[in-house]
Formats: structure tokens, sequence, C-alpha cells
């Protein structure tokens, strides 16, 4: 008997260890326990399933990862205690996470005593199987692959709900371009049965192949759709309003929102590449909430006489006159509110008193910052655009495409896919040979409102290659090449969809 993953508590795992041989009508002794990733609901049983049902040589097998993964939980787990504890609603559904009400670690000591890497394979109670990395929920997930059977234990890398990206009970963005590329992988191995370690197994090669492709492509279409619009210098609160799953992909019921949000993975793959600063001024040195609270309480308190715009533009210059203590220094949170404020004002309207009060106020701040390069120059350059009344500037470091070497060129066009122009009905092959590479092939495959880049095509599934100098790729997707002229029916019609 091999076991894959053991729930969250011994006494969970004792019972469905006894149903499950009851319902086998077997008597066999635990050969193996193979643990997919280090979460708790995955592991929590995995000893006392060995200690009851096994012997000295069971073994129990993990990714090589995975005590690294969990030395890094274990870190912080005081400080996710609360958090994980409100994400299972613990104070109303007191039995959701009983080591917590007994006010005990959730965590286990699973004694793993076997490690694998990714591609390997090992004969286990007479079966074949292979150990996939396939990075997901967790960086040291693996799936696992019976060839012989056709049948693959997808672990978290799929769930029947849309992917938590990011999870509120805190943690680390999941690598969302890994994600989709793990589930990418496990499509291409064309199973016949796929089992969820949460959600109903999917049985039959055409629906597993849907459910892997519908899943594969959603979490692409967010992860490329967010790393677009950055690219074009969208703010996050933005690119939230924006992105949103197409109805092909939104209407399918392994995408639904029961358990990740699109929003949430929208913010998580922003932090992914970004981190905790938004490029705003008045977020540099970020206030507390209770100092934001009582800097509201007096804006909101005063019985000024004008309009609501005038008052911030009032309160702001305030933030000037008012920004010394009685020792004459100057408080840099004081002045970081009048900022705020401006920033506000100016989603309203611009006006001459809201450019010149601001430009004030970024003097100021100019000057308590000399010492810290990195803050005196962004605030020097929001004074600037300030004076050019302008929201900023987008410096071209260099064009990806034009730049990059070509292979790593060919990796960014799906970034650059205008999602909004998007033809639900349309799925479109394209095989390119670089004529000046040798043997440099590779794919693209539009379908879904997101393009799948395939850097070792099979020539089967394209009808012919279209033949290009690396000169020409870079020219006709950076569109300085006309393509009117050309016969290349398909090629324009992609990069049509390009920005």
């Amino acid at each position: 008997m091999v076991i894959v993953d053991t729930l969250t508590y011994d006494f969970r795992a004792r019972v469905a260890y006894k149903d499950l041989l009851q319902a086998s009508n077997s008597t066999k002794i635990l050969k193996a326990i193979i643990l997919t990733h280090f979460h708790l609901d995955h592991i929590g049983g995995a000893n006392a399933m060995k200690r009851e049902y096994g012997n000295s040589k069971t073994k129990i097998y993990a990714h090589n990862s995975m005590a690294y993964e969990r030395s890094r939980y274990a870190r912080v787990v005081p400080f996710y205690a609360n958090r994980v504890s409100t994400q299972m609603g613990v104070e109303v559904y007191p039995k959701a996470l009983p080591c917590m009400m007994k006010k005990e670690a959730c965590l286990d000591t699973a004694t793993v005593t076997d490690t694998v890497e990714d591609g390997e394979k090992i004969k286990i109670a007479g079966l074949d199987f292979e150990f996939l990395h396939t990075i997901g929920e967790t960086n040291d997930q693996i799936s696992i692959w019976l060839a012989s059977k056709f049948l693959l234990v997808a672990a978290d890398t799929v769930y029947a709900s849309f992917p938590n990206i990011y999870s509120l009970r805190g943690t680390p963005t999941r690598d969302a371009f890994a994600w989709y590329h793990s589930v990418g992988r496990m499509r291409e191995l064309s199973p016949h049965h796929l089992v969820l370690c949460h959600g109903d197994p999917i049985q039959g090669n055409f629906l597993v192949d849907i459910a892997l492709t519908v899943y594969r492509d959603g979490i692409q279409f967010v992860h490329d759709q967010t790393v677009r619009l950055m690219n074009k210098g969208l703010k996050l609160n933005e690119i939230v309003e924006t992105v949103r799953l197409p109805p092909m992909l939104r209407d399918r019921k392994i995408l639904n929102e029961a358990y990740g949000k699109v929003e949430w993975s929208v913010r998580g793959i922003y932090d992914h590449y970004n981190g905790w600063f938004d490029g705003e001024a008045d977020n540099i040195f970020p206030l507390s909430r209770s100092k934001t609270s009582k800097f509201m309480q007096r804006l909101l308190s005063d019985e000024y006489n004008g309009t609501a715009y005038e008052k911030l533009l009032h309160h702001a210059n305030m933030t000037l006159t008012n920004s010394k203590n009685e020792e004459g220094t100057v408080l840099q949170d004081k002045l970081q509110w009048g900022l705020h404020l401006c920033g506000i004002a100016l989603e309203i309207r611009e006006s001459d008193e809201l450019q010149k009060i601001a430009t004030d106020i970024s003097k100021a701040v100019i000057e308590i910052n000399k010492e810290n390069m990195i803050a005196h120059n962004f605030y020097l350059v929001y004074l600037k655009r300030l004076q050019l009344r302008i929201s900023g500037t987008m410096f071209a470091l260099l064009n990806p495409i034009e730049h990059l070497p070509i292979g790593e060129a060919f990796e960014v066009i799906p970034f650059r896919f205008k999602a909004e122009n998007c033809d639900p009905d349309l799925t479109l092959k394209l095989l390119i040979r670089i004529i000046d590479k040798l043997d440099f092939v590779q794919g693209y495959i539009m379908r879904n409102c997101i393009i799948e880049h395939i850097k070792n095509p099979a020539r089967e599934y394209f009808s012919r290659a279209i033949k290009l100098s690396t000169v020409q790729f870079r020219q006709i997707f950076s569109k300085t090449f006309d393509l009117n002229n050309t016969s290349l029916h398909d090629l324009k019609t992609f990069v049509s969809f390009i920005d």
C-alpha cells in the first residue's frame, strides 16, 4: 500500500486508512507515504500512519526542498497564527483547527526518510512512480506520474477553484509564472486520470486535457495581463480594476473563485515583481493607521468655509506651516500627510494653487532627506513632474524585442497580448524558424486570450513554418516592419494582437 498525503491530524489519518483498507478488502502493510508538499493538511498524519500501519521499512518521501520550506514557515508561525485562524474561521467554527483551540502549534514533524528530485523515478510496491517538481501553491511541491496507469496526482498544482496565488492568511506570493508552466508540463503528459488533492478526480483524456488547459490558461491570463499593464505604467488599483478573466475562462467550473480570487492574485503578482512601494511620493515613508486617523479627524472636524477641494488644499498648506515641533525639527509625517492630500486633490483636478502648495511641500521634504540618495531622488523627480505637470515619464531602458538575445525576445511576446481585443473563438498556431540561427524554431499558440510560447514545438501540430531572419523578427514584433504587403495572413493577424 502506498499513500499520497496524510490529512491534517493523526486521528483523521487513522480513520481514513481504516476506511481505505476496508473498501479495498486489503490487509497489506503500508509500504510508503508520499508527501506532495509541506502544508499541514497534507502531512499532519504521516508519522502516526507509519507508526500504526507501517514498520521500520516504511518510507516517507518528499521533495528535497521541503525541509527548507517548513523551516522558513516556522520562523514566523506566531505571526501567521492569527491570520490562519481568521482564514479558517476558528472563532466561528472551533473544530476547523483543533490545534489552535488547544493553543498548540499547528505544525507536524512528519519525519521524511527519503527526498526526491525532479524527474526521479522509483519503483514502490511494484509500481513505477515518477516525481515532478511542479512549483505552484508551494515551492517544494511534487506531482506524481504513474505512466503505466496514465494517472497523475496533481497535488495542489490544480484544485477545484481558481488558485490561491496570494493567500490572505499570509504567505509570500506564489510564483504565477512558474505555476502555469507547471500545469503546462502536466498537460504535456496527456494523462487519462487526474487526481486532485482538493476536489473530485477527473476521468478521461479529453476531459483532463480541457481541465489542465483551462487551469493553465487562467493563471497565465491573470499573470500576463498584470505584467503587461505594469509595463504600460498603470497603477496597482487601476490594474486590479482592469484584469478580469474572459468569459471562456471565467465560466469554467474549475476556475470558480471559491478559494482563490483574481483580484488578490493581481495584487500578489504586482507585489511579486515590485514589492511594497507603489511609486507614489506620499508612500515613500508610509504613515501608520493611527497617525492617518489623527490627521483625518482634524480634516473632517474642521469647519472650514469652502469647497471640499479648497479644504484639501487648506489642510495641505497647514501641514507645511505646522511641520516643525517645539525644537524646530521638521516632522516628516506631517509633510507626508500634506503630499497625500495633494495627491487626492490632484485626482480631482489640477490648479495653480495646488501646484504651488505641492511644490513647497516637496522642497521641504527634499531638504530633510538629503542623507538618503534614493528618497532624495524620488522627491526631486516628483517635484520636477509637478512643475512640468506630468504624471510620469516612461524611460525605455531597452526594447526587449530589439535588444535581448533572440531566445529571450521570443519569451516577452505573450506579455504584450492585447486582451481587450481578444477574439474568444480564435485559435492561432504560429511556427517561426529563424533562418540565421542553427535549428532555431519556436512556436506560439493563441487561445483563450493568452499566447503560449513553446520552446521545443512538435512540428506536427503546426501546418507550416514561417521563415524569418533575426532582424525581421525584431522589426515585425516591434511594429517597424510593414506586413501589409506580405501574404503572411496568420502572422499579420497574430501581430495585430500585440502591443
